[in-house]
């Protein structure tokens, strides 16, 4: 437990663990985005628009990757989460949209 008595993933692991971690996974996500929107532009499957990131979420994109390169596991993990909620919210928007017509 720590100071605000709650036990996390930052309590379970050392730090230089975490840390590497933390790195690993800003890659695979930056790498994931740059495959999914390369995959868009050659399948060419209309269904793909829907559920691939838009590239409008490019900047927090970079700038979550950065975080998890350089900056404290806090910053990636909000960033990250707000990644994820805008994509969401994207995702959740184009399917009603499509279960409208």
């Amino acid at each position: 437990m720590n100071y605000q008595h709650e036990t996390n993933l930052h309590n379970l692991l050392p730090k230089p663990t975490l840390e590497a971690m933390t790195k690993l996974v800003a890659v695979v996500f930056l790498l994931g985005l740059i495959a999914m929107w390369a995959l868009v532009g050659a399948l060419r499957m209309p269904v793909l628009r829907f559920v691939i990131p838009h590239p409008s979420l490019a900047g927090l994109a970079l700038l979550t990757f950065y975080s998890g390169l350089v900056l404290h596991l806090e910053i990636f993990e909000v960033l990250l989460a707000m990644f994820i909620a805008y994509y969401s919210y994207r995702v959740y928007k184009a399917a009603v949209h499509r279960h409208e017509r």
